[in-house]
């Protein structure tokens, strides 16, 4: 399955391929908790090892599926 990749949409950039991020681990929810909250988000639900940027290039340590507004 294609790794998720930040693409641009109608409402802004989204994830091009959502379905592909598993569980976040115990080990990663901190972090990846803290990556969400620093792009406004609440708490990140997702994670995979290879996603990719705008210009195709992996974000290093993977990247997080994020939902929640952490201005609520």
């Amino acid at each position: 399955m294609e790794p998720p990749i930040i693409v641009s949409g109608d409402n802004g950039l989204r994830w091009s391929n959502p379905p592909a991020f598993g569980p976040v681990t115990e080990a990663l929810k901190a972090i990846g908790d803290a990556d969400c909250r620093r792009s406004g988000f609440d708490h990140a639900t997702g994670y995979h090892p290879n996603t990719r940027d705008v210009n195709g290039d992996p974000f290093p340590g993977g990247g997080y599926s994020c939902v929640g507004n952490s201005e609520s």
